[in-house]
């Protein structure tokens, strides 16, 4: 399959109080971890989207570097589109560790036949930071510092350029995501003093 898959992993962290990429989870790394659920889609290229400042590198990633900083994961997103020439990108945050490979594959597969982005959908809200866009899609992306994801969602799917994916009741765990400290402990994650 002819797709690349970008790790979003630029955020601030704000709430979490330090860098997520670094917090402990499944014996390495959350950054390694997402990594590894990466490669395992069959993703043809392999991107690590970061904020400047970030000296963090994974093996056999390319590097994407966010063009403005703190513009918002839809900006780092339009960074990535413009390192990979693929007609599909499957995006993952960095904060999403119970998201399996297959769920990411199996969307990508739907970008492709249908050429339109697929994206979840739970509870009414898009959840863009675990799907796979279309290249249909970049007019929304270029210049969308500061916009909303879901704003941009909801414009694509008037245009007939995305498929919201419904999320089950089952699977509304795989979009659980850590942002603060109590996320992480309740995920299973073990708190540990930053050095």
């Amino acid at each position: 399959m002819n797709f690349s898959a970008v790790l979003l992993a630029g955020g601030m962290s704000r709430r979490m109080g330090r860098d997520k990429i670094s917090l402990a989870w499944s014996g390495a790394t959350l950054l390694a971890h997402q990594a590894k659920t990466l490669r395992l889609t069959g993703a043809q290229q392999l991107l690590l989207s970061r904020r400047p400042g970030q000296a963090w590198l994974l093996e056999g990633f390319g590097l994407v570097t966010d063009s403005e900083l703190d513009a918002g994961p839809a900006a780092a997103l339009a960074d990535a589109w413009r390192a990979t020439n693929v007609q599909v990108l499957v995006a993952l945050a960095v904060d999403l560790p119970q998201m399996p490979p297959g769920y990411l594959r199996e969307m990508a597969v739907g970008a492709l036949q249908q050429e339109r982005s697929v994206v979840p959908m739970l509870a009414g809200r898009y959840e863009p930071l675990a799907a796979a866009w279309h290249r249909s899609c970049l007019a929304e992306f270029f210049g969308s510092a500061g916009r909303s994801f879901q704003g941009i969602c909801a414009t694509l799917a008037k245009q007939g350029l995305l498929t919201p994916r419904e999320v089950s009741d089952g699977e509304a765990r795989l979009f659980e995501n850590l942002n603060t400290p109590a996320d992480y402990e309740r995920l299973g994650g073990e708190i540990i003093p930053a050095s």
